[in-house]
């Protein structure tokens, strides 16, 4: 329409039965029976921001360390996934250089490696990311249907919280204390 020139206008409605059952790929991530249990493994198939002369890094080797590990995708790049690496940079920055926390993300296997690099470097984000395989095999362990999923891992390998909104700092703290 031409707000600039208004003029009778018709319109046509359709129809329309919206999906009011439950739809299981709509739902949001349930990760309690992993709860208390050993974390999964990732499986990535590429890394940016490793340290120098690392090329990759497993839960096995963070073992000892409360790891914060989030799963994404760049595509929502204005909205909660945004503010989730936002609030996962400011706390990199207040915890990165603590010798008993890592952080790690993981992107979804949906864009091809140098296209996360362009994103990590846009979004100016300092912590490892690692590319899910082809197969999506860490978004599948995790059970992750909605990003960003953060989960908290304790120092002994097992899952600890996955609800993590508004609290994620306060949950490193009580990890960091409970050490």
């Amino acid at each position: 329409i031409d707000l600039r020139n208004l003029t009778p206008q018709t319109l046509q409605l359709e129809n329309f039965r919206p999906k009011l059952g439950f739809m299981p790929e709509l739902a949001s991530n349930n990760l309690s029976d992993l709860l208390n249990e050993p974390a999964p493994e990732w499986v990535c198939s590429d890394w940016f921001n490793l340290p120098e002369g690392v090329e990759s890094i497993s839960l096995v080797e963070l073992k000892g360390k409360t790891v914060v590990l989030t799963l994404w995708a760049g595509f929502d790049l204005n909205g909660k996934t945004r503010r989730r690496m936002d609030e996962l940079r400011y706390l990199y920055g207040v915890f990165g250089q603590e010798d008993d926390i890592a952080f790690v993300s993981i992107h979804d296997a949906s864009l091809k490696p140098f296209e996360v690099e362009l994103i990590l470097r846009n979004w100016n984000l300092p912590f490892p990311v690692g590319c899910d395989d082809e197969n999506f095999t860490s978004f599948q362990n995790y059970k992750v249907n909605q990003i960003p999923q953060t989960v908290v891992i304790d120092a002994e390998g097992n899952l600890k919280y996955y609800e993590v909104e508004g609290r994620l700092h306060t949950l490193i703290k009580a990890m960091r204390r409970r050490r």
